[in-house]
Formats: C-alpha cells, structure tokens, sequence
C-alpha cells in the first residue's frame, strides 16, 4: 500500500508538471548505460512522430513558460515550441561509392543488394523515414523498403553515366541529369531550356523548394531557379572554376553552396573563408548538410566536420587515402 500511495502522488505531479510546461525538448549530453542511449525527449501537451513516403514529421502541441535555452553539465534544455538543433541529431549516414552504407547509429550495412563491391555506381542517397533510395549513376532507383532496383526506362539508361542528384518531391522523385533536365517519377522528362543544355554536363545538384520548386547548381557556382531563372552574378558564379561541391537551402530559403576546399558561401550573407573548414588548395569536401543553425560537412575520405564540435576523425568512418565517401544524410 505504501508504495501505491507514492506512486499516485508522483503520477500527478508528473501529469501537472506536463499541463504547465507544454512542449519543452532535453537533449541529452550522451547519456546512456549497458542498457539504454536517451538521445532525445519531449514534455509536451500532445503530439507524437509521423511519416509518409515523403516526410518525417515531430510534433508537439502546448508551450512551455518562461521559454528559451538552458544547460548543465548533463544536459541541454530548449523550453517551447520544437527547436532545430545540431543536437538533434539522430543518425549520420553516410553512401559509400559502391553502395554500403555507414551509420553513425548502426555502424556498416554491406548486404548485396546495395552493397557491390568495385562497382563505383551510386549517386545519391536519400531517406524516407527508416527506409531509403539509392540513385544508380545511370538512373536506377534501389528502394530499401522492397530490397529492389527499379530498372524501368525511363529513368534508367543502361551505360548513360547521366544521373547526379536525386530529391523527393512532394508527388514521387525528381532525378537531375547532369545536362540540367529533370526526370520527375509522376510526369516524366523535362527537357526545356533553360534549364537543359545538352552536352554542358554543368549540372551539379538539385533542391526542390517547400512551394515545389527548384534550384540547379552549376558547377562553376551559378544557380538556376525555376522560377526566377539563372543568377549569374560573381559570387556566386566564377566561370572555368569548376568550384562547386554541393548546394543546399537554408530554413530562411536562401542558397548555400560547399566549396570543394570547404568554403561556404551564402546567398544573403556571403563567404565563410574560416579554416576550418575551409583549407585552400585541399579539394576534400563532396557533401553538406545544414542542421539547425549549424552544418555537416563530409570528407571524401569520410570524415565530417561539425560546425559545433570540429572534425570526426574516427575509423570508421574515416579511412583515409579511400575517397569512398559520396554523400551524407542527416536522420
């Protein structure tokens, strides 16, 4: 009995602590034991995870009072509504050229499929929920979540060496040839120009806006946008430089693009030139990933550099002298 009369009390308080607070997110400073890894939690009014082929959304309804940023030395507390945050981080994955695929979480997959050893044939690698997409360089599609390649033509040219990039919309996946069309798996080919021009093979990379539309990276830094057309300003745009690694969009929806030495630079703010990342003459960067305010980058030896906390330099995922590494996805 006296253990019911304890628990009941704790129970309610619980219950009210939870009314008050609303929603309030604790990140936890690495905390774990032999049994379990808290990597994140939420006291809320409501809410819960969700997800479709196309999105993973975390909710939470209510808000906590007074709200704002708070730490200890065991813990990180951002009161209110949900916060971005590099602490958040759930899993880093990274695509190896050959198909294998490291997880920050789960360490190597090397099942075949994906998994061909010398084959040098992925692209991309995009995720929905716990399943994920790998592009074939010449427009094959495996899907974790059957074990199967989807061989149809289009998208898939055998020997065409065409595909780039490879980006959930919100109907199905959009391919980007490296001419600049975009294979879109719910109405097919786009092959107007701007943005196609066939034999330029300038096309880097492909985002699809939240309004639906998009943004080509060219590889000597111009931006195609669907709706505005090409910014052919310098920056970001030095023709013959070939500098451009990868583009990505902020959450305020401006460009970033990685230099392929590690600069970044930002289309309402401009250059970072600070070292790190940024090591002139060293081509070494091949991906980012913009998380919260802060950013991943991947070594195309596997390394990643943390905005926050500085280099992983660990084995694995760093093997260095193998230039495996093709693309990062943050979970």
């Amino acid at each position: 009995m006296s253990n019911i009369n304890i628990i009941r009390p704790l129970c309610l308080t619980i219950m009210v602590l939870t009314f008050f607070m609303g929603a309030s997110m604790a990140i936890g400073a690495g905390q774990s034991s032999t049994n379990y890894i808290m990597e994140m939690d939420v006291l809320d009014g409501g809410g819960e995870w969700g997800s479709s082929t196309n999105y993973v959304l975390s909710h939470a309804t209510g808000q906590s009072s007074p709200i704002g940023a708070s730490s200890s030395s065991s813990y990180s507390a951002y009161a209110g509504f949900w916060y971005t945050l590099t602490g958040a981080v759930v899993t880093v994955a990274i695509l190896h050229k050959d198909g294998a695929i490291w997880s920050s979480d789960t360490g190597w997959e090397l099942g075949t499929p994906p998994y061909y050893p010398g084959t040098a044939y992925a692209r991309d690698l995009e995720f929905s929920g716990s399943n994920y997409l790998i592009l074939h360089r010449d427009g094959a599609i495996y899907d974790s979540s059957g074990a199967a390649w989807n061989l149809n033509t289009p998208p898939y040219y055998v020997g065409s060496d065409y595909a780039m990039d490879l980006e959930f919309t919100g109907s199905g996946e959009a391919i980007l040839h490296r001419d600049g069309a975009i294979w879109f798996s719910d109405t097919g080919w786009e092959l107007g120009t701007p943005p196609y021009y066939v034999d330029t093979a300038y096309a880097l990379s492909l985002e699809i806006r939240g309004d639906g539309n998009y943004v080509i990276l060219h590889k000597e830094g111009a931006i195609y946008d669907s709706v505005d057309g090409w910014n052919l300003s310098t920056p970001p745009y030095y023709p013959g430089s070939e500098w451009a690694a990868d583009l990505e969009i902020t959450a305020s929806d401006e460009d970033c693009i990685l230099h392929k030495e590690g600069a970044l630079w930002y289309s309402d703010t401009g250059w970072v030139l600070t070292t790190p990342p940024y090591y002139p003459g060293n081509e070494y960067a091949v991906d980012l990933e913009l998380v919260g305010s802060g950013y991943l980058i991947l070594h195309k030896e596997g390394a990643i550099y943390d905005s926050v906390d500085g280099w992983n330099i660990d084995t694995p995922p760093y093997y260095p002298g193998s230039e495996w590494a093709l693309d990062l996805e943050v979970r």
